[in-house]
């Protein structure tokens, strides 16, 4: 996927990103622009949403191999559940690092 560099305003290949501990518990994902070296945070994770995350990626190969209709839809809807609890946990990680 290319992307736009907010500080060199050029155009890349997104890379896979990287991540580095800010606590014990908190780890921060971010991207590095090569061709200018600007840092982009992407999200902060912890256990509790690294664990949501992976439980997400099991639904969607799952729904990647179900025809069934029904399940398709009870997959979705996991998955869906997943990302809000994940958005509010992320949330969670911003205020006990801000505050």
């Amino acid at each position: 996927m290319k992307v736009k560099c907010e500080k060199c305003k050029k155009r890349y290949e997104l890379e896979k990103p990287k991540e580095r501990n800010i606590t014990d518990e908190i780890i921060e994902v971010y991207f590095i622009c090569p061709l200018c070296d600007h840092e982009v945070h992407s999200f902060y994770k912890n256990k509790k949403a690294m664990r949501l995350m992976n439980k997400n990626g099991e639904y969607q190969k799952e729904l990647k191999n179900t025809e069934d209709d029904n399940r398709r839809n009870l997959l979705l809807g996991k998955i869906r559940g997943n990302k809000f609890l994940i958005e509010k946990e992320q949330e969670v990680i911003e205020e006990q690092l801000n505050g």
